[in-house]
């Protein structure tokens, strides 16, 4: 599925942590927010960048071993989070976060979006 900004009431920008409990379905509130996503109650955005932390997190051996996560579901969790996605084209590069620059992503993912629809 391609997301349609048109028709969604919310749009969201999931961090790699947010991904990685919905990936682990550990919690009610995990498995909650993938059905959101899948109906779509909301519309999920995401970059490149974000994608690519998320695989590389999933791979770190202290998750992937302790989950039990094998390869091939990383890349089903992946693929599921593409095609429920608007993946945005990454124009921006944010720098922000002084606290944690690697969430610059995060915020140059909602931008790279809502730029594009305010003629920015």
């Amino acid at each position: 599925m391609t997301g349609d900004l048109e028709g969604a009431r919310l749009i969201a920008v999931l961090d790699t942590n947010a991904l990685i409990r919905v990936a682990l379905a550990k919690t009610r509130l995990a498995r909650a927010l993938r059905v959101a996503w899948e109906e779509p109650v909301f519309l999920l955005l995401t970059s490149e960048a974000i994608l690519d932390e998320l695989g590389r997190v999933l791979r770190y051996p202290r998750i992937a071993g302790r989950y039990g996560l094998t390869e091939a579901a990383i890349q089903e969790f992946e693929n599921s989070v593409r095609g429920a996605s608007v993946v945005v084209p990454g124009l921006y590069a944010v720098r922000k976060i002084e606290a944690d620059p690697s969430d610059d992503k995060f915020l140059a993912c909602a931008l790279d979006q809502f730029s594009e629809r305010l003629g920015l």
